[in-house]
């Protein structure tokens, strides 16, 4: 006799369960080998789940600003375009925008707690900031109230450079970036944020590129193109791509062979004119490339590094000698100028020097910004370069500060060079302007308007170390390696 229907039901059903499971085994044994994940982050409970899809992207922008509009191929949200639909977070809510009506300086309105030693970096998205901790705790903070930063949760870990990935189900993520690679963290409870993946890339990690509104995920390995003192090696000529649909199972999607491990990557969408860009600081050359489809970039330009030209005034590096690179890369509103930072000598021995221009320059350009016309982006065009002056410390407490000298005039420590910086939108319309961390410079405001001849605006610098600054609603937040978070407006 053959077994009874129930019997063989339950045969079937048993292997069609053995089926899914070895199925499933398989893919994870897959991800493993492919360095993907490790296999510790396959033990995580977050796993996806099925989204509602009522927490999309808000049609309108904040402020005019293409750094942050979410590409339309997903459409989640980001800091400039908010969730709408049902139940949004309390956190995920924009903060109260500042009552800011022109700009002609900045002011410093607030820090961060004692506790919060240090800030490799800042990421920020609805009333949450995340500053990674480098080789100190990783902190999570409510920026409801900008003038009164609160600190919700931490981690541990030694992590620098974030992004932040909302879900239009309500999870929110952290992708922050390490030395071997990326660091995947749930923020849904910013109190206390869990580290679900770990990504290793064959190159290792530096930085991390999220393309805004979107799980797809670029690393930037900082390894160039060529033979250079960080690598010691040849470069890795390679970005990877990574898909974190799941975040606790992230999947290589590819090893774009765009030729230079980026230092930085940051992105510019504008979905009215179809146009969605990528920017790669790739030390030895600067890339632009098309991400109409962000899994699939397309290289439209490479801009090798200008140091070593003899067309230069005052030139006189070597452009073999990695001292002068590509290090951050971002595009005006309008996406017409291309501004280049230049982290001479890896943010080493190096001082502010002077402002340069083509048409006046005193001696070389160390550590500075580059302006090109990319109207014509197959063929930029060199406009102007920035740095600060080189004695404008604002507080005779800085670290270098003499003592004795009564007029408090600082003359800086090494390491003044630009390093991560955001556009800022003027609330006149009038001026093109731009915020930029200047490490031992602080926050440096810059006006562009004529990007041949670039202007200080202002500059605040009580002692910083200052790594990264944003943009938002009319304030600037600061991750800084000496002061945590710092907020501050404009006056």
């Amino acid at each position: 006799m053959g077994s009874p229907p129930t019997t063989t039901l339950l045969s079937a059903l048993r292997g069609l369960l053995a089926m899914r499971v070895l199925v499933a085994l398989m893919a994870l044994a897959a991800l493993v080998l492919a360095g993907c994940v490790t296999p510790g982050s396959l033990l995580s409970t977050s796993s996806v789940a099925p989204l509602k899809l009522d927490l999309l992207a808000a049609t309108d922008s904040l402020w005019p600003d293409h750094q942050n509009e979410p590409h339309p191929s997903y459409g989640w949200p980001t800091l400039t375009h908010p969730a709408t639909g049902a139940e949004v977070p309390a956190l995920w809510k924009p903060i109260p925008a500042a009552n800011v009506t022109k700009i002609a300086g900045l002011k410093h309105v607030a820090q961060s707690t004692k506790d919060v030693k240090t800030g490799a970096g800042v990421a920020l998205f609805g009333s949450l900031a995340v500053l990674p901790g480098f080789s100190k705790e990783n902190y999570v903070i409510d920026i409801s109230e900008p003038t009164v930063p609160k600190v919700l949760g931490k981690w541990e870990g030694s992590e620098r450079g974030a992004a932040v990935m909302a879900f239009p189900d309500g999870r929110l993520y952290g992708v922050i970036s390490t030395d071997a690679g990326i660091d995947v963290v749930n923020l849904t409870d910013p109190t206390h944020p869990e580290i679900v993946s770990q990504i290793k890339p064959k190159t290792g990690g530096h930085k991390v590129g999220v393309v805004p509104g979107t799980p797809i995920v670029y690393n930037a390995n900082s390894a160039g193109g060529g033979t250079t003192s960080f690598t010691g090696q040849g470069g890795a000529g390679q970005t990877e791509i990574y898909d974190l649909t799941d975040p606790a199972a992230p999947v290589l999607v590819q090893e774009f062979k765009n030729g230079f491990g980026c230092h930085h990557i940051f992105f510019w969408n504008d979905a009215s004119q179809d146009k969605h860009r990528a920017l790669c600081a790739g030390i030895e050359y600067t890339q632009i490339w098309d991400i109409k489809d962000p899994k699939a970039p397309k290289v439209i330009v490479s801009i090798p590094v200008p140091h070593g030209n003899p067309a230069l005034p005052s030139m006189s590096a070597p452009n073999a000698l990695p001292l002068m690179f590509s290090h951050t890369a971002f595009l005006n509103q309008n996406g017409n100028i291309l501004i280049v930072g230049d982290e001479l000598m890896g943010g080493g021995p190096a001082a502010c020097d002077g402002v340069h221009t083509p048409v006046a320059d005193k001696s070389g350009p160390l550590g500075n910004l580059w302006f090109y016309d990319i109207k014509d982006e197959k063929n930029p065009k060199l406009l102007g370069w920035f740095s600060p002056p080189p004695s404008q410390a604002t507080d005779p407490r800085a670290p270098n500060a003499d003592p004795t000298n009564p007029s408090g005039t600082v003359f800086r420590t090494p390491g003044c060079t630009a390093h991560h910086g955001r556009i800022v939108s003027d609330p006149e319309g009038k001026k093109q302007l731009l915020v930029m961390a200047w490490y031992s410079a602080g926050v440096v405001l810059v006006d562009f308007t004529d990007p041949t001849s670039p202007k200080l605006v202002d500059e605040w610098n009580p002692g910083a170390n200052t790594w990264e600054t944003w943009y938002y609603n009319g304030y600037v937040f600061t991750g800084d390696l000496n002061r945590g978070l710092d907020v501050l407006t404009f006056k």
